[in-house]
């Protein structure tokens, strides 16, 4: 339906008046907003490449706005965790990963974030736990650069290279 996503230039927006660059998106059976999904990326990649500058929290608003209008898109989650773990709110970026997680268990991208942001917070024994349980839905090449990060993190150097051989094999 055409009215699904359109843009929000009502009067006192956030803009004050001035045309948002985010949809106005109304509740339907097939809420599926590219736009959205596009500004929760742009989002996460302005906080990761630090390149947000003074509009970091405006970003993460966009980011929390995407996730309200369409809750149930796991890519719209998953990038809310990503921007959270760029912007060093690893506690945060954790909640928001387990919230994609509900909705996608099998979500490769979760594991990657739980684990950056366990590593961040020094919970290296608990992200180490993480990548070698076969039970975490993780890519093959994530799992070995995850280990490969937590072992170098305990000072286990030796297994850190072997998970790193490990990796540039696959390439």
């Amino acid at each position: 339906d055409s009215n699904d996503c359109r843009q929000d230039d009502r009067p006192g927006s956030r803009s004050r008046g001035a045309r948002s660059p985010w949809p106005q998106c109304q509740p339907s059976a097939s809420l599926d907003c590219a736009v959205l999904r596009h500004q929760s990326v742009v989002s996460s990649r302005c906080a990761s490449e630090g390149r947000c500058g003074g509009t970091a929290a405006r970003h993460h608003t966009d980011a929390e706005r995407a996730v309200q209008l369409d809750p149930q898109n796991y890519l719209i989650r998953i990038n809310l965790a990503l921007f959270l773990h760029a912007a060093r709110r690893f506690d945060e970026a954790i909640a928001a990963a387990q919230d994609a997680k509900a909705l996608k268990p099998e979500g490769t991208q979760i594991a990657n974030v739980i684990f950056s942001s366990r590593l961040a917070l020094g919970q290296t024994e608990v992200a180490k736990q993480m990548c070698e349980s076969p039970a975490t839905p993780i890519d093959e090449s994530d799992r070995h650069r995850c280990l490969a990060l937590a072992y170098h993190a305990l000072g286990r150097q030796k297994d850190a290279e072997g998970e790193m051989m490990k990796l540039q094999a696959l390439d």
